[in-house]
């Protein structure tokens, strides 16, 4: 009986193993390419918003298969690089940005992902990009 369980619970281990880490691959997969910020808020608001969004919209943040992005601006410079992972879930997005320490790299928690829309969350800001 204690053999049964074990390999029982081995199985189920397995499976949902499978199912976690197919949808990590899906989730990479999906985010490939580069993605345009159209729209981004934080909550609260912070008295500059209306800057803060002149200075973010229309930005791209390209994600390579290497795991590696490269963020631009609007008028096409370079805003930063890095590195990118996502969780085995497949739920949450973790960055490393060049220069940046890592307190200042939350993860984001991944609430919509198609082939034409990502949004993202990561503390108080929102962020929604279309594919570009």
């Amino acid at each position: 009986m204690k053999i049964f369980k074990t390999l029982t619970a081995t199985a189920l281990l397995l499976l949902l193993g499978h199912g976690a880490f197919a949808q990590k691959a899906t989730v990479e997969k999906q985010l490939l390419g580069c993605w345009k910020l159209v729209e981004f808020t934080i909550d609260p608001a912070p008295p500059n918003m209306a800057e803060i969004q002149k200075q973010a919209l229309n930005n791209v943040i390209c994600f390579e298969k290497d795991g590696k992005y490269i963020g631009k601006k609007s008028d096409g410079s370079v805003a930063g690089s890095g590195t990118y992972s996502v969780s085995d879930d497949g739920k949450v997005i973790h960055q490393k940005t060049e220069g940046i320490p890592d307190d200042q790299n939350p993860p984001g928690n991944i609430v919509k992902l198609s082939d034409t829309e990502l949004v993202i969350s990561a503390m108080e800001a929102t962020m929604r990009f279309k594919k570009s």
